[in-house]
């Protein structure tokens, strides 16, 4: 009356297929039903279909492709996410905008690494379009929060299953000492490309990524701009675009033709009894940046650092204007 038909039980259910993997394990289910066989009670039922589904559940669960569908929030930027759906397809948004649609499979082995699976879930592969290799990253986390090791380049990234909201201009305002850094190695790699500039440079020798909760080493990136000009990313990758939950700050210097109050913010005093206008971050779903802004001789001058308080600025300024890398 009990009887079970394990053989037919795997080849009409994918679930099944996926429970019994192993000689061991269709060894334990066949002396399983031989034993609730001779019970032949209601309970032993019972127990019987609790293992069964509490099995399906787990593998369920510790099955890659089905954990990784869905959204996934940058774990800086929440308007920053990855969408993995049953199709295949990795899509990209940045603040409500599509960004990128590619294609995605978890696979053994991608670019020559393959996942320890004593400590990674999955190698992860996402296409990049035609005459680019594919993007390899191994999981290393997948249990309400995506952690991916991209191969070669070593970055980490770290999405949340769930949006959040955090004020960083509030909890992190005091900088931890492992995330300051000095100009001299964000700013001395990119000097060549600033030598045809006809304004003097304004870079900071001092830099506090007060947002950052560990350590990381920090870009500068250098917009294409009129020799009268420039505008510097600073971020936590080789490659940014201005997208928020890369960037860390900036630094920009123009001419103007008159120097003039910035609406909404504070006025500062700086070295060398130079002004300053201050301009507090904005704290939402993310935080914007704070500016710090300056006039010398026509030419405006712009420090940015997200989510960073007025004397963390003033610090930033300071440093510019007293010991600009450079200079």
């Amino acid at each position: 009356m009990y009887e079970i038909d394990l053989k037919s039980a795997e080849l009409g259910s994918a679930a099944s297929c996926r429970m019994v993997k192993t000689l061991t394990e269709i060894t334990f289910m066949n002396q399983l039903l031989k034993l609730l066989n001779r019970w032949k009670t209601t309970s032993g039922m019972l127990l019987l279909l609790t293992i069964f589904f509490s099995s399906i559940i787990d593998f369920n669960v510790n099955d890659p492709e089905e954990m990784i569908l869905g959204k996934w929030y940058a774990e800086n930027d929440s308007t920053y996410i990855w969408e993995f759906n049953e199709g295949s397809q990795h899509f990209t948004y940045s603040d409500d905008e599509l960004v990128s649609e590619r294609a995605w499979q978890i696979v053994d082995e991608c670019e020559g690494e393959t996942a320890d699976n004593e400590e990674d879930f999955a190698m992860l592969e996402i296409s990049r379009g035609q005459n680019v290799p594919n993007q390899c990253y191994v999981v290393q986390g997948l249990n309400g929060v995506l952690t991916l090791l991209a191969i070669p380049q070593g970055r980490l990234l770290i999405f949340d299953r769930e949006n959040w909201t955090d004020n960083y201009a509030t909890e992190k305002a005091t900088a931890h000492q492992d995330t300051i850094h000095t100009g001299y190695q964000v700013f001395e790699p990119i000097m060549p490309e600033l030598r045809d500039k006809t304004i003097p440079l304004r870079l900071p020798s001092f830099l506090d990524a007060d947002e950052l909760t560990e350590p990381q080493q920090l870009y500068a990136l250098v917009d294409d701009t009129p020799a009268n000009r420039y505008s510097i990313q600073i971020s936590v990758l080789p490659e940014c675009n201005w997208n928020n939950f890369c960037i860390v700050g900036a630094v920009h210097g123009e001419d103007v033709e008159e120097e003039q109050q910035p609406e909404n913010s504070q006025k500062v005093s700086l070295r060398k009894n130079i002004e300053g206008y201050f301009i507090e971050s904005v704290c939402n779903a993310f935080c914007n940046r704070a500016k710090l802004i300056w006039f010398e001789n026509n030419i405006k001058y712009t420090v940015e650092q997200k989510a960073a308080p007025k004397q963390t600025m003033i610090w930033i300024a300071n440093s510019a204007i007293e010991s600009s890398i450079g200079s």
